[in-house]
């Protein structure tokens, strides 16, 4: 048992997401504690009818940039004149250790049941992601005190998912492997074999503690005066 509980205390502590609220709104902090390179992607709020879970399904082209060379413009595109995407925020490369704070937003009239989405690729791997799938605002805010201190801390798994567009090599085999390599260019268009399998959990990373990447993440909602 002590083994077990062990174990989930060193897999929470991958990734860290914070959601706060400030002056100027809402506000995420990512923070990378996995030994890996989290690529250029995307936080999207959405309202419920909204969802980037095609697990079990062929990942929709506009998936594969992201999943294979950590760029999520064509995804962006895709998504951005939905009504039911409030809003698509960018987030930057995360090194190995580093985190990113982003703005996003207030939460305005008409955006119902707001939903939190982020995706990005595992820059390691041929087409892996790391996927925080649509939590609800709702069931995670609380009410804090305005001297930050936190009431309740609410964990969040991430799921790794394979998206399916290429054959896996080694984790961090680089280009060689047919894996993203920034130096390379235009050359990782091309690059690796493709497999045209459906979306998946990885499973590279299921199963191996030392390489899963997870998100631990909590919200305070600090007491305004009237």
């Amino acid at each position: 048992m002590q083994k077990w509980v062990l174990l989930i205390i060193l897999i929470i502590l991958a990734v860290l997401l914070v959601l706060y609220t400030s002056t100027s709104g809402a506000s995420v902090k990512l923070k990378n504690e996995s030994e890996y390179d989290i690529s250029p992607g995307l936080l999207v709020l959405h309202a419920d009818s909204f969802s980037m879970n095609h697990i079990g399904l062929v990942a929709p082209p506009e998936y594969e940039s992201l999943a294979e060379i950590g760029d999520p413009s064509a995804l962006k595109e895709s998504i951005a004149d939905r009504e039911d995407v409030y809003r698509i925020i960018d987030v930057g490369h995360i090194k190995p250790g580093g985190e990113k704070s982003v703005g996003v937003g207030s939460i305005d009239e008409g955006m119902e049941n707001v939903r939190l989405t982020y995706m990005a690729m595992i820059v390691q791997t041929n087409d892996g992601v790391v996927w925080l799938n649509s939590v609800p605002l709702s069931d995670v805010m609380y009410q804090g005190s305005n001297s930050g201190e936190a009431d309740s801390i609410n964990t969040y798994w991430t799921e790794i998912l394979d998206i399916g567009t290429e054959l896996n090599s080694p984790i961090g085999s680089g280009f060689p492997g047919g894996q993203f390599d920034p130096s390379r260019g235009e050359e990782n268009v091309d690059n690796g074999v493709i497999s045209g399998d459906v979306v998946d959990h990885h499973n590279q990373f299921y199963g191996d503690p030392t390489v899963s990447a997870y998100v631990l993440g909590f919200v305070r909602i600090d007491e305004t005066e009237e």
